[in-house]
Parts: structure tokens; sequence; C-alpha cells
């Protein structure tokens, strides 16, 4: 499979795309949210902006408009490639979001498009997100620590900050819980802005624990994100650091 380097395009407030909106909310024929996500995508997927953008809120409406909505799509497409096929769906709980994923098959790269719901079934966030197959912590513990570590790092990604919480060991796990991991992950987007991509990955050794640094461009900066493993490949460090 062709590599891409970039990768995430993010579309929520914090993106900087901006847009007015007065358009009525298409009325699905469903309530069923995993519904209304896959016909908000196949509209995406027609490039009908226009009816797409009525699938928002108030708070999305503003912030990206028909005209933005295109050109990410565009930019992504000419990065992923085309859609090949849808291979999933899975719902989650993130706060007082319901969470639609639609696991795709682009022709470059896997993709898991990210659809948040409010509690009046409209679209409140939109995400492009690499698509891994999540590996448990044990199975992981079989195979490669850069293995463990970009796991983790997707599950920051997707804001899964419970799951990623079992990587830690368990000093970590107190000073680090759910809770503080997720005000950690939403200070990093506040100050460095929306993740681009990632541009490179090394393995290293520091102290007799294992390290692995993800080098990632964010809107606003570059960021180095150091993970430490101790011999257990528990997580025992997580930096945030500047990147070059």
């Amino acid at each position: 499979m062709k590599k891409v380097t970039w990768f995430l395009l993010i579309i929520i407030v914090v993106s900087g795309f901006y847009l007015m909106s007065c358009k009525e909310p298409v009325i699905s024929k469903s309530d069923d949210i995993t519904d209304i996500a896959k016909e908000f995508f196949n509209l995406l997927v027609k490039e009908d902006y226009k009816n797409c953008e009525t699938y928002f809120d108030t708070t999305m409406k503003t912030a990206l408009p028909e005209e933005k909505l295109k050109e990410g799509w565009k930019g992504f497409i000419t990065k992923a490639g085309t859609l090949k096929k849808e291979t999933g769906t899975k719902k989650d709980k993130e706060g007082e979001y319901d969470v639609v994923y639609i696991t795709c098959e682009f022709e470059k790269t896997p993709v898991d498009v990210k659809i948040a719901f409010n509690s009046s079934k409209e679209i409140s966030g939109l995400w492009f997100l690499p698509a891994q197959k999540e590996v448990k912590p044990e199975e992981v513990k079989k195979g490669e620590i850069t293995d463990l570590g970009k796991n983790f790092f997707n599950l920051l990604l997707k804001e899964d900050f419970k799951t990623a919480e079992t990587y830690f060991d368990s000093t970590m796990k107190s000073a680090l819980p759910e809770v503080k991991l997720k005000g950690a992950w939403k200070t990093l987007l506040a100050q460095a802005g929306a993740y681009k991509g990632q541009k490179g990955m090394k393995k290293d050794t520091e102290a007799g624990f294992d390290v692995v640094i993800i080098n990632c461009s964010f809107e606003k900066a570059p960021i180095d994100v150091k993970i430490v493993f101790n011999k257990s490949k528990e997580i025992s460090g997580l930096w945030f650091l500047p990147g070059k």
C-alpha cells in the first residue's frame, strides 16, 4: 500500500474553517444516528455540500461553510485517493456526544470518519482519522513497542482517553487518569492547533527505558510526542515536546 505521510483532517470549530448558514436541517428518515451519519457521508461522497451543511448544529454551521467543506473534502481526497468502499461502523459515547465511526477504504489508505452528534441528533464535530486496527495491550506486548506507541497515539487522536489510560503503568494511572489525560490533550490542541499529520517516528532507549518519539505536524507548531515504556511495555511517561 502506498505510504501516506500527512494525516488528519479535522473539521470542527478549532480547525479555523468559518461560515454562516441559515438553511433548515434535513429531516432524516431515521432516528438512528448510524443511519444519519451514513446519509451525511453519502452526501459528502456525492459532493452535495449544500445538503451536508444542513445536518450541522448551529456551531458547525458557523464554523464550516459549504465552500470550506468542499475545499476540505477536495484536499482530503487529493491525499487519500478515491473512496473504494465502507468496511464497517461503530457507535460510541464521548461525554455528552454520541459518536459514529465509519471505517472506509480509500485508494491510498484506510480512514475512520468520526461524526459526533448532539442530543438533537445534529452534527457537532467531523474528523477524518487514520484507521488502525485496535491492538490490545496484552497483544502488543508480544510485538514491537512502536506498535503500542502508534496505537496509543491513535487513541488520543480519537479522544478515547478511557482506553488510552489502560496502557499506563500504575504510577501513570494515578498521576494521569482519564480526566487529566483529556485535559492535557485539550490543552495541547488549544496551544498547538489541530493535528495535521505524522512526519516520522523513531525508537530509542533512555536509562533502561524504551522510548518512542512520534514527530507530528500541528496547525500552529510541530510537536514530538514522547512515550516512555517500562520493561513490561506499559507507558511510564508521556510528553508533548516542541518539534523541529
